[in-house]
């Protein structure tokens, strides 16, 4: 039940490309919160739906279905100010990256949390993606200080 209602919400993201609504946020938090051992793989799509929409909040990573026993509570801090730049953005063929720290790994990962483009090398500054289907994906960005930032991305044709 809670991965059909996490694609939902992916979904109508996709389509409206409107910033999500204070219920959806509480609803995806809720799920992002619950134990993946019980709830399954819409625990970390609802994850990387908040975070893709730039949301910060703290969890835990149960290793067992016992660890899940208490219940988990966690709020959002504040909506992240992204200090990478990524454009254009939708884009058919890549994008380029700004950032004052240098980019040393870059993945794209699709609606199905699979890995579709991984490059890990000093200062990456464009990626080339023109390979990939159209959709929405997650691009997670590694610095070379070991901050994290993720950013939705949409590949498109003209």
């Amino acid at each position: 039940m809670n991965d059909k209602v996490v694609r939902q919400y992916y979904i109508q993201q996709i389509k409206t490309q409107e910033e999500l609504t204070s219920g959806a946020v509480d609803t995806l938090l809720d799920i992002a919160l619950s134990c993946p051992f019980v709830a399954g793989q819409a625990v970390y799509f609802a994850r990387a739906v908040l975070k893709a929409n730039d949301y910060n909040f703290v969890y835990d990573y149960p290793d067992s279905p016992e660890s899940c026993i208490e219940p988990r509570e966690s709020k959002i801090v504040q909506k992240a100010e992204k200090l990478i730049k990524i454009y254009p953005n939708p884009s058919s063929t890549g994008v380029h990256i700004e950032s004052d720290e240098e980019i040393v790994r870059v993945f794209i990962v699709n609606s199905q949390g699979d890995i579709s483009y991984h490059k890990q090398t000093a200062d990456i500054r464009f990626i080339k993606y023109d390979n990939l289907p159209d959709g929405l994906y997650v691009l997670k960005l590694i610095t070379k200080s070991g901050k994290v930032e993720l950013h939705k991305l949409i590949k498109q044709e003209n």
